[in-house]
């Protein structure tokens, strides 16, 4: 997939000057391919895209910008606030923006029930990671882990462990049927793996 053209498809979608599309395809390029970045970078964009073919302009805006912002302590609220102000520029419909913000502020505890129903396929794109093969699972904990070097091992383990708990004691990680069938039981498998390790 052509990630620089699916997006200025994206944006020039409601009649944006290509020019404009591309200064934000810019911004999230470079963004999203800072040094710092190991696992939140365009592939994990690329890899969202793939598992949602079918998705509807607000999904695809949520894909991209849901990262933009990463690294601090309000990463989620940042990323919606740069969408809101890209989309706006993009020409967007506001309703639609708005959909798009609260699908992002979704990511920050990952809890369908507080989202618009619209979103599920997001969020369980988003968590698609966790139900990878074991070998891509492991480079995304080994990347995650590099995001997060500036963080002494014993914090990083604790709160680590803590996230994944979580997962584990929720009576389903995926909220679709479609992500739910696919990838629950090896997610489920995954975790418990990390957990063993430690």
């Amino acid at each position: 997939m052509d990630l620089r053209e699916h997006f200025l498809r994206l944006a020039t979608s409601h009649g944006a000057a290509p020019t404009l599309a591309e200064r934000w395809w810019r911004e999230l390029e470079v963004r999203h391919t800072a040094p710092d970045r190991h696992y939140h970078t365009l592939e994990h964009i690329g890899e969202m895209l793939a598992l949602l073919p079918h998705a509807d302009e607000t999904l695809l805006a949520a894909v991209w910008f849901h990262d933009a912002v990463y690294g601090g302590r309000a990463n989620e609220e940042d990323s919606a606030a740069l969408a809101r102000t890209a989309l706006t520029e993009l020409a967007f419909d506001p309703q639609a923006i708005e959909v798009v913000a609260q699908m992002i502020l979704a990511t920050k505890h990952h809890e369908s029930s507080n989202a618009p129903a619209s979103a599920r396929p997001f969020l369980d794109a988003d968590l698609a990671i966790l139900g990878s093969d074991r070998d891509r699972y492991q480079r995304y904990t080994e990347d995650v882990r590099k995001e997060y070097a500036h963080i002494p091992d014993a914090f990083f383990r604790g709160a680590r462990a803590a996230i994944l708990d979580n997962f584990l004691a929720r009576p389903r990680i995926y909220a679709t049927e479609e992500f739910f069938e696919r990838f629950e039981e090896r997610a489920r498998e995954n975790i418990r793996w990390e957990l063993g390790k430690r």
